[in-house]
């Protein structure tokens, strides 16, 4: 998975439950929407609520650890050129979650202080190409929805449950366009 990507691929291959996410999208509601924090302080504490909250409702990791089966797309600078990674290096759900929160850094609006991993500078891999076995490039305009920047950055009052039910309404509405995706 790359970016948001990342941590639905770590969702499909947890014991998460959909009521457990739903619990995940409220509570980030209540801590991000409804105490009017700023599109930049959600950019910035995003990663760490959801690391937080996807290690209370993950009950199982075992498998997740010892298969590596989930493989993290990143940009890292290295040698002075930006390059992607793919990454499932992890030893357990702690590390893991900590690629997720790189693999979704976008400097500047996730904060100034670059994250490392094992010493070399990982971002979002948004900043080079991508370079998965088997790609499934879902993005903004997957199902012909038309979004603006702001609602790209999330500075609109729009909430996370809203975009939860209209990507879950697109799915069902696209289903065959999906299903040619995999297939």
């Amino acid at each position: 998975g790359s970016s948001a990507g990342s941590w639905l691929a770590v969702y499909l291959a947890s014991d998460i439950s959909s009521d457990n996410i739903q619990r995940i999208i409220d509570n980030y509601s209540e801590q991000f929407e409804n105490n009017n924090k700023n599109f930049l302080y959600k950019w910035h504490y995003t990663g760490d609520f959801l690391k937080k909250e996807y290690i209370k409702y993950i009950k199982n990791s075992k498998s997740i650890s010892k298969d590596k089966n989930i493989k993290i797309s990143v940009t890292r600078y290295k040698d002075k050129k930006l390059i992607n990674e793919i990454l499932n290096d992890y030893n357990n759900i702690e590390d893991l979650l900590e690629l997720c929160k790189y693999s979704s850094y976008i400097p500047l609006l996730t904060g100034n202080n670059l994250p490392k991993y094992n010493d070399i500078i990982t971002i979002d891999s948004f900043f080079t190409n991508i370079n998965f076995e088997y790609d499934i490039m879902i993005y903004f305009g997957t199902f012909d929805r038309k979004f603006t920047m702001r609602e790209i950055i999330g500075k609109t009052k729009i909430k996370a449950s809203d975009y939860f039910k209209e990507g879950y309404s697109d799915a069902l509405k696209n289903k065959n366009k999906l299903n040619n995706m995999f297939y």
